[in-house]
């Protein structure tokens, strides 16, 4: 047998494993309430438009997402009018999982034209990945949308300025979670020492912006930044069920620990000031030597595990990206890959506890996984793999950029 043929059937094993896994799971019913909070809102834009949902009232009326994922539900919305509970429900799991698969197809490309010994490893891990199929398959939320718009930027820094900007523009209005990702995304063309470009990049985001928040303002009499800046201090828990460094000091009880108190800083600016800290090794990695697409992309993936691990108030999902990117970014070296194995474990499990915990659906008894100390042992991991991601990329910065 051919090596083509050979690689041709590994491929076809693998994606057949991909899909029937999340088929699997967009059989599931998911986070119900969370579904039907999209879907509320979808129902609510086709009643009232936009206009009638954002107000200026709306984010105190818990319409905490920016308009673009609420605007999409509308159309799925009006058109399954008649359908049932349950088909509706699969058919918007369904987009995000759509989402997921698309992103895992790229990665799954950059991968196998690699030249990485471990390539067949990682494209079965980056593109079967149970952690992000549960999230998107299975609970029915969509990071994957944000998550596949920011690599779409990505990839198109070097060919399109310009649209890739849009793209970085638009993952924003899906999710303020991509405020890590542009942050990334400028830095790296600051890393290019092309000032012209980095100039003109930045004055077209501003004049995005711009648009977005006068039309918000004069249409809707809303805010279009609510979703971003008073996302912070909206629940004031430690973690809310994020296996992360608030989790591994005080596991469960940190639902009942507010991030405002604390001595002499509250938890919430000790959060801060460490993600502060922790980014400065994106800044180091990224602008000491130039950069190409995979390493971005490690820069892009440790600063999501940073902002998973430290500030409060971080839901569980919130690695997800972290996950995600780091299929790429394990291009660069055997010890990512290793890294990215270890956090799919992490997500896997804290997703699962989480779900099973408030919903199950999995033919288990309802128990409280997130009770005892083992979370907090697997929250150590995660931890210690952020610190182990930030040592490497200092480390790397003064190395060659060779590939392992």
């Amino acid at each position: 047998m051919s090596i083509k043929i050979k690689n041709l059937l590994a491929i076809t094993v693998i994606l057949v494993a991909s899909i029937g896994l999340r088929y699997y799971l967009l059989q599931k019913p998911g986070f119900d309430n969370d579904i039907k909070l999209f879907l509320h809102w979808g129902g609510q834009i086709n009643e009232e438009g936009l206009a009638g949902v954002y107000t200026k009232n709306a984010y105190s009326q818990g319409v905490d997402y920016p308009f673009l994922v609420p605007y999409a539900t509308s159309f799925l919305v009006k058109a399954t009018q008649g359908a049932s509970g349950e088909q509706r429900v699969f058919l918007f799991k369904l987009t995000p999982a759509i989402f997921e698969f698309i992103f895992a197809l790229i990665a799954g490309y950059l991968i196998y034209k690699s030249r990485v010994k471990y390539k067949w490893q990682l494209l079965t891990v980056a593109v079967v990945q149970p952690a992000l199929a549960l999230v998107s398959a299975g609970w029915g939320q969509v990071d994957s949308v944000m998550v596949l718009t920011v690599l779409i930027a990505f990839l198109l820094i070097e060919k399109n300025g310009y649209l890739a900007t849009f793209f970085i523009f638009l993952a924003l209005l899906v999710k303020p979670q991509a405020l890590p990702a542009a942050f990334v995304f400028f830095v790296y063309l600051l890393s290019k020492r092309d000032l012209k470009n980095l100039i003109f990049q930045a004055l077209f985001f501003i004049f995005l912006w711009l648009v977005g928040v006068l039309g918000f303002r004069y249409i809707f009499e809303a805010s279009l930044f609510d979703p971003y800046l008073k996302s912070v201090g909206r629940y004031e828990m430690l973690s809310l069920n994020a296996f992360n460094f608030w989790w591994a000091l005080f596991g469960q009880r940190s639902w009942d620990i507010k991030d405002i108190v604390g001595a002499p800083l509250s938890f919430r600016k000790e959060g801060f000031v460490l993600l502060g800290i922790f980014s400065i090794p994106v800044l180091t990695y990224l602008l000491y030597k130039k950069r190409k697409l995979e390493e971005a992309i490690l820069a892009l993936a440790y600063l999501y595990l940073a902002f998973f691990v430290f500030p409060t108030e971080i839901h569980e999902r919130y690695l997800y990206p972290a996950v995600a990117f780091l299929s790429i970014a394990a291009l660069t070296s055997k010890k990512v890959f290793a890294v990215y194995l270890v956090l799919s474990i992490v997500f896997l499990v804290n997703v699962f506890a989480v779900l099973q915990t408030y919903y199950p659906q999995f033919g288990f008894a309802q128990i409280d996984l997130l009770r005892g100390t083992w979370s907090r042992g697997v929250a150590l991991v995660s931890v210690a793999a952020c610190l182990y991601l930030a040592a490497h990329l200092i480390f790397v910065s003064f190395q060659s950029t060779s590939h392992e």
